[in-house]
């Protein structure tokens, strides 16, 4: 996983959009809990901040990236939002159960935490050699995925 992850790093950042970034003083790297109303207002947060030039990176599974886009009310901006995809194990999750609401979504969620910290630690490592200052914005249920950002002192 951590060669694949690399290579889609190096493969994402060598892009033009990217490019703006590594000049940037300030950089944002965002990171939705994989839930349609998750991924919609980080989203439209995103759009918010990189109207004001500043360049923003966008973390999520490949699926959900895919869903986001298809989904976008109104055109995303890839000169100044860069997604990051990142491939997820393919599972089979269990039938939604009446009495548990969101028991379904369980494994979902401790599949996309175990597979998505470790690129988000080499996205962080990239962009806070380049950038004055790395600003990490992530939803509550994300916690564990961006716990690595401490370790950057130009990280908040």
């Amino acid at each position: 996983m951590a060669n694949q992850s690399q290579e889609t790093l190096e493969k994402q950042s060598s892009s033009p959009s990217s490019s703006s970034s590594s000049s940037s003083s300030v950089v944002v790297i965002v990171v939705p809990f994989h839930g349609h109303s998750h991924l919609n207002q980080l989203l439209q947060l995103s759009h918010i901040i990189s109207s004001h030039n500043i360049p923003v990176h966008y973390l999520g599974s490949a699926l959900h990236i895919s869903q986001v886009k298809s989904r976008a009310t109104h055109v995303v901006n890839q000169e100044r939002i860069q997604f990051h995809d990142f491939p997820t194990p393919h599972f089979l999750p269990p039938l939604p159960n009446d009495t548990q609401f969101s028991s379904h979504l369980i494994h979902s969620f401790e599949t996309s935490v175990e597979n998505l910290r470790e690129p988000f630690a080499d996205l962080l490592t990239l962009l806070s050699e380049t950038a004055r200052k790395v600003v990490v914005i992530h939803d509550p249920l994300t916690s564990s995925i961006v716990h690595d950002s401490c370790r950057f002192p130009n990280t908040e």
